[in-house]
């Protein structure tokens, strides 16, 4: 029997719109994962900026207490001063267990998001702030961390000559750590009323 041509353009058109139909849904589960990623993304960045504000609560002003007694106490140091310059340090009351900090902030959720590429499908402003927030946490603060360290291991914070000459520095990296860590403060708190839609 034979069979019509209209037969078989309804048989191919058939065909061509459920291709098409497949392609649609498929596009519309790509989009949705894609979304549900960016929220998730967006959710645990969110949680770990919190999380960050939390662990530097107070430790600016810590710091800057820590500047301002070290001064002081550079400014007492005699010539003639029997103590070390490390000594003179740890007998400063505004001292914590943690001298610099307890736990370093994080940024495993940032670095995931941009691993898997989310970080490029936020909008740029979102995508710029946290970038410099998590820049300025990483270059800034962590490396003038790892200074205040060096210095306070340095030898000569361990020989009992030119004190005042040797913990001076120090004192200087705590102030600079202090404004530092007081502006990225700012910064995640921009950040985390924005990414909860406060901003």
């Amino acid at each position: 029997m034979k069979k019509p041509i209209s037969y078989f353009l309804g048989e191919g058109l058939l065909i061509v719109f459920s291709i098409l139909l497949a392609l649609g849904v498929n596009e519309w589960r790509v989009r949705s994962g894609e979304a549900a990623d960016e929220r998730k993304a967006i959710a645990d960045i969110s949680a770990e900026l919190i999380e960050n504000r939390e662990l530097l609560e107070g430790i600016p002003a810590y710091h800057r207490d820590v500047s301002t007694a070290l001064s002081a106490a550079i400014e007492d140091v005699a010539p003639d001063d029997p103590r070390t310059p490390m000594e003179i340090f740890s007998e400063l009351d505004v001292l914590r267990g943690s001298i610099i900090i307890d736990r370093l902030p994080q940024s495993v959720s940032w670095q995931l998001a941009k691993d898997r590429g989310i970080v490029g499908r936020f909008d740029y402003a979102t995508a710029k702030a946290l970038a410099t927030t998590y820049d300025h946490q990483q270059a800034s603060v962590f490396d003038l961390y790892e200074r205040v360290s060096e210095l306070m291991i340095r030898p000569e914070m361990f020989v009992a000559e030119n004190q005042a000459p040797t913990l001076q520095p120090l004192a200087v990296a705590f102030s600079e750590l202090a404004s530092r860590e007081q502006l990225l403060v700012k910064m995640q708190d921009k950040n985390i009323a924005a990414l909860n839609g406060d901003g």
